[in-house]
């Protein structure tokens, strides 16, 4: 209920005529939202609004389409970001799940799902090619923006140990 009087006569009020309820703001989780492609191990921020959590924010990702979650970090202040660095593990079907910590059945949940891709991904050599000494072959990979410098090494052993061929390119 409320109720409303005269500040000086406080014989004039009124109060609701009956009962209403107040529920918790509905979280709203901004980024990522869905369709999105983030590279493994970068930085990527997760946002939300602020004013519609109440307490400290739990934050989750899933990597199966919300089968299971993964905690980010249990209670991270209500500022409407946190700096999350995105998993190794590559995806097409992540979500975030953004609870309040005091109540997590109060969430939100990614609209739809995000894609977690390599950071890296060598296109030349990819296995299967024979390359001759004393030629000139090139390297290639794609790579994402998390990074614009990179070093290229090879290995003769299956990767035991690593002979650099640049320590910094672009």
């Amino acid at each position: 209920l409320v109720r409303v009087q005269d500040y000086v006569q406080n014989c004039m009020q009124d109060i609701s005529f009956t009962t209403f309820t107040i529920t918790p703001a509905t979280p709203i989780l901004i980024t990522p939202n869905g369709g999105q492609t983030l590279q493994q191990s970068c930085g990527y921020t997760i946002t939300w609004n602020s004013a519609s959590f109440f307490t400290t924010v739990k934050l989750e990702y899933s990597l199966n389409n919300g089968t299971s979650w993964t905690q980010i970090v249990a209670a991270t202040g209500n500022t409407g970001n946190y700096n999350w660095t995105v998993p190794t593990t590559a995806s097409s079907l992540c979500l975030i799940r953004a609870s309040n910590s005091s109540s997590l059945s109060i969430n939100d949940v990614s609209n739809s799902t995000f894609t977690i891709a390599p950071g890296i991904r060598v296109t030349s050599p990819n296995g299967g090619e024979t390359w001759y000494g004393c030629t000139t072959y090139p390297i290639t990979f794609n790579r994402t923006n998390c990074s614009n410098s990179y070093s290229i090494d090879y290995s003769i052993n299956g990767g035991t140990t690593w002979t650099s061929i640049v320590g910094s390119t672009n």
